[in-house]
């Protein structure tokens, strides 16, 4: 019975947890004042600040590691990551330019928010990996280690990962922001304000309420119940009472905003409403076991490297990829899903 009662016992709190507490609450609050309105109002702010946060993670790539990185490389991932986040965007405007030429007009370029949005959320109905971005980075990395005997085949394998991993995560971050107003165009007026600004952020909310509370319900309860360490070789201070915990807060919390809104009449996608609430379930929970497998990873990572941050833009609280690790992996994987589910389960469409 003693046995017991230990492991239900509550952890005291000590003063570095308490001061770490508070700094994280106010980093994230200042967080939340930059993005939220960001991610509501979308247009150039959103873009501009999504894509600093690329470049500035392509960055942490790159100098994280302990030894000279061939200048082609950071070159070529700096321009696979972004060909993998902006191909959409491209896409459509070569395809206004191809349409007014062969029309004999020329291109109207109006920079507002709403040709931005056109721009980003045409089409945008899938999760694009470019084999012609593959291969061309493949043949660069290649070329690098046969070049350079400070750079191996283990080196390869990183660059390539990081490459394709950061081109998708920022990718999925426009598909959730995006998407649905190119699925509910012949469903609603997307011109609305209340569409625009509330009903079309709803996806990358979820996602994010999703991502975010799974990080904060893991270390809350963590830091009060938390005794068994999942790997103190990765990651010395998570535990598996704070894994569970945070699974479980992300999950309820998530479900609950969706099925809310849905009911509200506001549906964060044409698929997800509350008639389709096991496909909700589905992915809320898998939102935080992707959160978890994100931030293990960037994890190993540093500690493959022997660092303990990204970087210090952030100060204490490390650098973009230490803020963003978790809703890289649970983006990629939620925009995947709703793909799938978008098209019928169908693999290949």
């Amino acid at each position: 019975m003693s046995n017991l009662n230990e492991e239900f016992q509550i952890n005291e709190i000590t003063p570095e947890q308490k001061k770490s507490m508070k700094s994280r609450i106010i980093t994230a609050l200042i967080m939340a004042l930059v993005g939220v309105p960001a991610l509501i109002f979308g247009g150039w702010v959103f873009f501009i600040l999504v894509m600093a946060l690329l470049i500035l993670a392509c960055s942490e790539a790159i100098h994280v590691v302990n030894k000279p990185v061939p200048v082609l490389v950071m070159v070529f991932m700096y321009i696979i990551a972004m060909y993998f986040a902006y191909w959409i965007f491209a896409k459509n405007i070569t395809g206004q330019y191809i349409v007014a030429r062969e029309s004999g007009t020329a291109l109207n370029i109006d920079f507002d928010a709403p040709f931005l949005t056109n721009l980003f959320s045409e089409g945008f109905n899938e999760i694009y990996v470019s084999s012609t971005g593959i291969i061309t980075i493949l043949v660069i990395l290649f070329m690098s280690s046969f070049l350079s005997n400070k750079f191996s085949i283990l080196d390869v394998g990183y660059f390539l990962m990081m490459s394709v991993l950061l081109g998708l995560g920022f990718q999925s971050i426009y598909y959730l922001r995006y998407s649905p107003t190119f699925a509910f165009k012949e469903l609603v007026d997307t011109s609305d304000p209340l569409f625009r600004y509330m009903q079309s952020s709803f996806l990358m909310i979820y996602v994010v309420i999703g991502t975010i509370f799974n990080d904060i319900g893991a270390y809350f309860v963590g830091v009060l119940f938390g005794k068994h360490k999942v790997n103190p070789r990765i990651s010395p201070k998570k535990t598996w009472e704070g894994l569970i915990g945070g699974v479980i807060i992300s999950a309820l919390l998530s479900t609950g905003f969706a099925i809310l809104v849905s009911l509200l009449g506001r549906p964060m996608h044409p698929y997800l409403t509350h008639n389709e609430w096991y496909w909700i379930v589905l992915i809320s929970l898998l939102i935080p076991f992707l959160s978890i497998v994100g931030d293990f990873s960037f994890s190993a990572i540093k500690r493959h490297n022997g660092k303990k941050d990204f970087s210090k833009i952030f100060k204490e609280h490390g650098g973009v990829l230490d803020r963003l690790d978790s809703i890289i992996f649970s983006g990629i994987g939620a925009s995947v899903l709703i793909v799938l589910i978008s098209h019928g389960w169908q693999v290949f469409k």
